[in-house]
């Protein structure tokens, strides 16, 4: 049972990190264009973007990349840096598996080596689209 219920945890932890990621992308990238521009390219700018996507380590470096450099660049290197890219990778895949009820059982980074990856990529974006 003990082992059944760490799991459990992990894929719960796993599962809010990712959904913090993602309200984190959002939440950032509509203040960042709210605060940019007005009016009716505010418009048409967030009428593209509704929500963050599921975002493993291509889809994050892709909408980072609609920023232009060096935004583009910074993230490849920023997930390329202390195993960021398969940490992401991971975390994304067990929220995928988890929520779509599939199971779970592959190789598992440690509950902080997700939360430091969140809390870096928090960080990262704060850095970039808080004036």
């Amino acid at each position: 049972m003990e082992i059944s219920l760490h799991e459990d945890m992990h894929k719960y932890m796993c599962i809010r990190l990712s959904g913090y990621l993602e309200q984190l992308m959002f939440t950032s990238i509509s203040g960042y264009i709210g605060s940019s521009v007005g009016g009716s390219p505010q418009s048409f700018v967030m009428s593209f973007f509704k929500k963050a996507p599921n975002l493993g380590p291509g889809t994050m470096e892709a909408l980072m990349a609609r920023f232009g450099d060096p935004w583009a660049s910074e993230i490849i290197d920023f997930l390329n840096r202390e195993e960021r890219r398969n940490s992401l990778g991971k975390l994304i895949e067990i929220r995928n598996k988890v929520a779509h009820g599939e199971s779970y059982r592959g190789g598992q980074f440690s509950m902080a080596t997700y939360k430091k990856l969140v809390d870096d990529l928090h960080s990262w974006v704060v850095s970039r689209m808080l004036p």
